[in-house]
This record gives C-alpha cells, sequence and structure tokens, in this order.
C-alpha cells in the first residue's frame, strides 16, 4: 500500500469515528446501543476477522515471521516499562492512585478496538494476522502487569485465574494458529459467513471508538495537562523510538509496520474496568483513554506516514 493510500485509509477510518461521536451526542442512538455493539465486536466480529486472517497456507517462512513478531511484542513490552521511568518522572506525579494509571498505561494500548481494525484496513489479512500473533503477549501481559502495578495501592498481592485469558478473540486467535499450523480449509458456506462477519469489523470498531468519546463532558476532560504531556510521550515518542530501534536492528515490512502501527494506538478502554477495581483513579483513566484517542487522529496517520517511508 502506497504512503497516500496508507494515509487516505486512516483517514476514512476516522470520519467512521466521527460518525460514532454523532448519533451518541445527537442521541440518534443510546449508549446502551454502543454497549451491545462493542459486545457483538468482542464476541463475533472480531473472532472473525481472526479466524478469517489467520486461516492460511502453512509456510516455514511466514512461522519464522511469527516467532519474530512474538519476540517483538516481548521487546516492546520492556520497551514501554522501561520508558515509563522516564514517563513518570516528567510528569512528576506522586499520588500513587494517579501514578499507576500512567504506569500501566506506558506498556499497554488499545490493539483491540483500534488496532486491529487500522492494521487489518492498511494491510489486510496479512496485517489482521500477525497483529493478532502480536497481541498474545500483550494481552497476558494486560492482566498479570495490570494485578502487580494496581495491587500496589492497598498492599494487596494479586492473584490471577487463568480463566481470565480464555476471551473470545484469544480463543479464536488458538484456533486462527491451529488452522494455520496444519492448513486446513474452513468449508465453503461458513467461509462464507466468517467473510462477511469480518468485513464489519472496521467499520463498527471505529464507530464504538467515537460513540466512546462523546460519552465524556469535553468541559472535564481538559483539566489536566499532564495527559496531554503523557500522549505526546505514549502516541509519538514511544512508537517512534521503537522504530528507530527495529530499523537499526535491521528489520522491515510487516514485521517493522505491525509493531509500531500497535504500538501508536491510545489508551485501551477496559483500563476503566481495572481501576474501578483496584481503587486506582478511574476519572484519570477516564481522561487519559478520551484524550489519547482523540490526539491519536492525528498522530496515528504521522506514524503511518514515518512507517511507510521506512518500508
Amino acid at each position: 500500500m502506497s504512503l497516500i493510500s496508507a494515509y487516505n485509509e486512516i483517514i476514512t477510518l476516522f470520519f467512521i469515528m466521527l460518525i460514532g461521536f454523532a448519533v451518541i451526542k445527537y442521541k440518534i442512538v443510546t449508549d446502551t446501543f454502543r454497549s451491545d455493539l462493542s459486545n457483538f465486536l468482542f464476541y463475533v466480529s472480531i473472532p472473525c476477522t481472526m479466524i478469517r486472517s489467520m486461516n492460511q497456507e502453512f509456510s516455514q517462512d511466514k512461522l519464522h515471521d511469527v516467532l519474530i513478531m512474538v519476540g517483538m511484542s516481548a521487546a516492546f513490552l520492556v520497551f514501554g516499562y522501561a520508558l515509563r521511568w522516564f514517563g513518570l518522572k516528567l510528569l512528576g506525579e506522586t499520588d500513587v492512585r494517579r501514578k499507576t494509571v500512567y504506569e500501566f498505561t506506558f506498556v499497554i494500548t488499545n490493539y483491540g478496538f483500534m488496532g486491529w481494525p487500522v492494521c487489518y484496513a492498511l494491510f489486510g489479512d496479512d496485517g489482521m494476522f500477525y497483529s493478532a500473533i502480536f497481541a498474545i503477549p500483550i494481552n497476558i501481559v494486560f492482566y498479570i502487569l495490570g494485578g502487580l502495578i494496581f495491587s500496589k495501592i492497598n498492599g494487596d498481592k494479586e492473584t490471577m485465574s487463568w480463566r481470565i485469558l480464555l476471551t473470545p478473540p484469544n480463543i479464536a486467535t488458538l484456533i486462527g494458529i491451529l488452522l494455520f499450523l496444519f492448513s486446513v480449509k474452513i468449508p465453503g458456506i461458513f467461509s462464507g459467513v466468517i467473510d462477511l462477519m469480518s468485513a464489519t469489523t472496521t467499520p463498527l470498531a471505529m464507530a464504538v471508538a467515537g460513540m466512546m468519546l462523546a460519552a465524556f463532558s469535553l468541559k472535564k476532560v481538559f483539566t489536566n495537562p499532564k495527559a496531554f504531556v503523557f500522549a505526546g510521550l505514549r502516541l509519538l515518542a514511544l512508537p517512534l523510538l521503537f522504530f528507530v530501534l527495529l530499523k537499526i536492528l535491521g528489520f522491515g515490512g510487516l514485521v517493522l509496520a505491525i509493531p509500531v502501527i500497535i504500538a501508536a494506538m491510545p489508551t485501551p478502554p477496559n483500563l476503566t474496568i481495572l481501576t474501578e477495581q483496584y481503587k486506582a483513579d478511574s476519572y484519570l483513566a477516564a481522561q487519559l483513554i478520551f484524550i489519547t484517542t482523540l490526539v491519536s487522529v492525528l498522530t496515528i496517520p504521522a506514524i503511518a506516514a514515518v512507517v511507510g517511508s521506512g518500508l
């Protein structure tokens, strides 16, 4: 995909986000509709897209890229966690309930509702295939690191059940990996259904992101200047530094593009679930979700342009 085509594709996605914003703001649909649509994406649309994208012929080259992508994901987590130290120093946050929110969101991105659809829109089935693989370590760390970081607020030792990892996207990823490893093709009629469901993922996900933004009070959300400093670090500094590191190491193609694009995604909406569970600052989490998602309208095309020039 050319740089201009990629830029146009991303702008198209954010116009869909604007439509989602408008239908909530002008009460064309209710917030209950947004919640139901999110569930449809999580339980049906995104899993179908993953299975479709990973239902490919097995090859040693692709398996090699898969293993590299897992390593890239682990490297990104280490890189982001290391950068958080500098970020926290720059922000100068001392309140532990707020500090833990910033600390966690230096590492975890909205790879699900934005990362996967953007990669799918830009790079097709291969983009979804590799982004699903890249997300596996991040998804595991989301719960493990989330418990470790947020449990510091109350001085508790967090325990985790493996059952929380059994989400529909994770199960679909496992099914997709098995289909890929054994080169199993889905029968025609089922393949057709999965193809049609997959086609709904990108537009619905971006519409849901827009609906989420409409739920926030604009007057209250812009009262924290540190959130904008964080957005600059998280949406520009981290992906650009990661891009430079990967270029120095000699990576290119989708093995370079997918990790950097996922790194450029905003704060995930499910951060609020963790902050409420562990009694962290839920309002700060909501601010970061809104501001990073809003700012990403400008930063994602910029990062995509940098990635496009480096492929």
